[in-house]
């Protein structure tokens, strides 16, 4: 039997404006997401380490259902935008060493369990009416 385990990384960018940018480079972690966080926004943490988990199960579901396993060490940047009500939009490919049906898998993890909520009357004020984020998707061993 096939095992396969993955590893999920979140890099985040936070800009007051939904502008997609280049990923920024993290630290990998073992099945266990996690976010970047720049300090001043660590307080927000509760609300995006919870999107962060609906994304890595609705992600590891769609890759056992869909069956495919890309190569080893490959990943799949995705930048999208995130709005005050949680709503994702402006999803791109930002980087893919995986393939098309990855991509397609990891944009599906990220629309299929959305909206993720409201933010809080502080979260609008330090971020905004919106942010872009980028997620790196890692196919590991």
């Amino acid at each position: 039997m096939l095992r396969f385990k993955s590893l999920f990384l979140i890099s985040v960018t936070f800009f007051s404006a939904c502008a997609i940018v280049p990923k920024t480079q993290g630290a990998e972690t073992d099945r266990v997401p996690t976010f970047a966080f720049e300090p001043r926004l660590k307080k927000f943490s509760p609300y995006f380490d919870r999107m962060a988990a609906i994304v890595q199960v609705q992600w590891e579901r769609i890759i056992v259902q869909s069956g495919v396993f890309p190569p080893l060490g490959s990943s799949v940047s995705v930048s999208f935008c995130i709005d005050r009500a949680g709503e994702i939009s402006n999803i791109i490919e930002s980087g893919n060493t995986a393939g098309k049906r990855a991509y397609e898998a990891c944009k599906k993890a990220l629309t299929a369990r959305g909206p993720y909520g409201k933010w809080t009357d502080d979260m609008i004020a330090e971020l905004g009416e919106s942010q872009t984020f980028t997620f790196t998707f890692f196919y590991g061993s």
